[in-house]
């Protein structure tokens, strides 16, 4: 843990770079990058894809921030000011992805680009710089999980938000009289979505390189990150304002992963693309050649003509 990243002096100026910030930049930064490259790979048009992804990446703190008000809302009362903070505090990831969606709809379909197409190049960035922002929650030793005695569990220092809320056990009766001076080890639960963001960008990459039907990369991605997220909920230590029942987040991730597995099964999961002929997978190229088989079927893709697999050539 080290929530200062830089502290130092430039030109006789105090340099402060905290960070969780550093890292929360870095994510914007790295899925800009990723999902340039992913939208010139697809033949996407970039300058417009990258248009509709600046809206998304700027209303995911909007939606981050109504959410942890909806979660919380006396303690936003009681306290104004968070309201309008710029401390990169008081955010809930998944309502930012959940207002970036509509908007990233809207946006690409104003743009003239399939929002299903969209949403597949801009899901491996994405992902990644949610990977990218999780070592800036590690570093900062926010989001830690419960206490464990699991070989991989880390003990954050004296002074952070793990030890403090070891601490508050003295109110419900499991103070112990070292916990002044000692701190617990808990689970890395940032690393494990973490690891768990890494794992879906991955897929999402693997089924783009398949070339199969558009919104199957974007919809097996969510379903992996809520299966993470539904799995981390319970090994994570809840926020002592929030006012939401604790089965609350739990419940919206099963909902969202049945509802992307939905939307998954009626894209046709088990389809191809190759330049618009819908092919059984797993669909195979012909060593040198351009013909892609099927069975029955052979799809030319350079002519873009469907021939008869048992003809010879």
């Amino acid at each position: 843990m080290d929530p200062v990243l830089i502290d130092t002096e430039l030109l006789g100026q105090p340099l402060l770079i905290e960070s969780y910030a550093f890292f929360m930049g870095m994510a914007v930064v790295t899925a800009i990058l990723v999902s340039w490259f992913v939208l010139a790979r697809l033949r996407l048009p970039v300058t417009r894809g990258l248009g509709v992804l600046a809206l998304m990446l700027v209303s995911i703190p909007v939606g981050a921030r109504l959410l942890n008000i909806a979660s919380k809302p006396h303690y936003y009362l009681e306290h104004p000011d968070l309201f309008v903070t710029r401390e990169l505090v008081g955010f809930s990831l998944m309502g930012g992805l959940l207002l970036a969606i509509p908007v990233g709809i809207l946006a690409s379909r104003r743009a003239g680009i399939d929002p299903w197409r969209l949403a597949d190049a801009v899901t491996p960035g994405l992902f990644i710089g949610l990977a990218v922002m999780r070592v800036g929650c590690f570093l900062a030793g926010c989001c830690f999980g419960v206490e464990s005695t699991l070989p991989w569990a880390v003990e954050f220092p004296y002074g952070s938000p793990a030890q403090q809320n070891s601490l508050q056990g003295e109110q419900t009766g499991t103070f112990g009289l070292f916990d002044f001076v000692t701190t617990p080890t808990v689970h890395p639960t940032q690393v494990y979505e973490l690891v768990a963001s890494l794992g879906a960008a991955a897929l999402a990459g693997y089924l783009l390189y398949r070339r199969l039907r558009p919104g199957v990369a974007f919809l097996s991605a969510t379903i992996v990150l809520c299966l993470a997220r539904l799995a981390n909920h319970f090994l994570r230590v809840p926020s002592p304002t929030d006012e939401i029942p604790f089965l609350a987040y739990p419940i919206l991730y099963v909902v969202l992963a049945v509802t992307a597995a939905i939307l998954l099964s009626s894209r046709g999961w088990n389809r191809t693309i190759v330049d618009g002929f819908k092919v059984r997978c797993p669909a195979v190229r012909r060593p040198g050649t351009d013909r892609w088989a099927d069975g029955r079927r052979t799809v030319d893709a350079s002519a873009g003509l469907a021939v008869d697999s048992r003809r010879k050539g």
